[in-house]
């Protein structure tokens, strides 16, 4: 079996898919694998977990790899684009509870809320990543103090609803998480930015042949 890693050939043959995962693994460096291709089809997910022995998996195999930095940015990017599409959302929420569609606006502020969870979870692998890039996981007090902020917010929003303070919910709708998702958005910008210099200068760093 022939195996590729980014359009170059990886030394020598491979008896089975699991040796030309290494092989492509080990000339990746510190980039990931983020593809792989058995003769032009998507290897699937259960194959790259458990690679089957066979010697005859297929003729070649061609890996794709990305500097974790890459992920973290793109990650990034289509978060800030959630976070733009939050805004208007939430406005439309907060009108519906102050004008009295509370079971309407409950409805679609709990999709809000598993979107702002989403939102968190990616800065936290973006930030894993990076750290993964770098070497060293750099403390960022921005980023720290937007991580509580948002968690102080929901806090106070959730204590809202639980009493059913419908008026306070929907002035934290409003303004305090319109707010939120304005520097939000700025954030994963700022951290987008970051991270395409530091894809960008893993890109220059000659990998393991």
């Amino acid at each position: 079996m022939l195996a590729f890693l980014d359009g170059r050939a990886l030394n020598g043959t491979f008896a089975t898919l699991e040796d030309a995962m290494r092989a492509a693994a080990a000339g990746a460096g510190d980039r990931l694998i983020t593809e792989a291709h058995a003769d032009g089809v998507p290897v699937p997910v259960e194959d790259l977990v458990h690679p089957p022995a066979r010697p005859d998996y297929a003729r070649e195999v061609r890996f794709v790899s990305a500097h974790p930095a890459e992920l973290a940015c793109a990650a990034l990017q289509e978060a800030a684009r959630e976070l733009e599409s939050l805004r208007p959302r939430q406005a439309r929420i907060a009108d519906r509870i102050r004008t009295g569609e509370i079971a309407g606006g409950l409805n679609e502020l709990h999709e809000v809320l598993t979107s702002w969870e989403k939102v968190r979870g990616v800065l936290q692998l973006a930030r894993r990543a990076m750290a993964t890039a770098s070497g060293e996981a750099a403390p960022d007090a921005g980023v720290d103090r937007a991580v509580e902020s948002l968690a102080a917010e929901l806090r106070e929003l959730h204590r809202s609803l639980a009493v059913e303070d419908w008026a306070t919910a929907s002035d934290q709708l409003a303004y305090s998480m319109e707010e939120m998702a304005i520097r939000w958005h700025d954030l994963f910008l700022t951290l987008g930015a970051r991270a395409a210099n530091a894809g960008a200068a893993g890109n220059r760093v000659p990998r393991a042949e």
